[in-house]
């Protein structure tokens, strides 16, 4: 069970991180590319990404039942989640390690195209830097109002 379960794991882990990049490279955010070259972030995705499924098919029979050493349903909900949320934070550090460089104009808002021009630790290190510019108090118009 527990092999099945890792190699579940691990199947989801590298078919989001293939995902990801392909995606990033589709859509030019340079700030989730592991690699600067936009194809060839593309192409590393979907080696990536078609490499897992291969893996997960040759590897052993993903169709053992959950009671004689299977993986069950609320598990496999279980390694999706976890898989599917460490490759995310994965991919979003490791870009912001090896893309180091960058920095976010004041005018893009705070999305998902914040990543055209920067990675998760320069955008965090803006936000940040920010509001401790605009002082302890912070604005007093997004204050909310007491109650009457």
């Amino acid at each position: 069970m527990f092999s099945l379960a890792l190699d579940y794991f691990l199947l989801v882990f590298f078919a989001t991180v293939g995902l990801l990049q392909v995606a990033a490279a589709l859509s030019g955010l340079d700030g989730m590319q592991l690699l600067a070259n936009r194809r060839a972030a593309g192409v590393l995705g979907a080696t990536i990404l078609c490499g897992a499924f291969v893996w997960f098919t040759l590897t052993g029979d993903p169709s053992i039942p959950g009671d004689i050493g299977g993986v069950e349903g609320a598990e496999q909900f279980g390694l999706f989640w976890g898989g599917l949320a460490a490759a995310v934070l994965g991919t979003y550090t490791l870009a912001s390690v090896i893309r180091r460089a960058g920095r976010v104009s004041a005018h893009v808002p705070p999305s998902i195209e914040a990543f055209r021009s920067g990675t998760l630790r320069v955008l965090l290190r803006d936000r940040l830097s920010a509001k401790s510019e605009s002082g302890a108090d912070g604005d007093a118009s997004r204050r909310p109002r007491p109650l009457r």
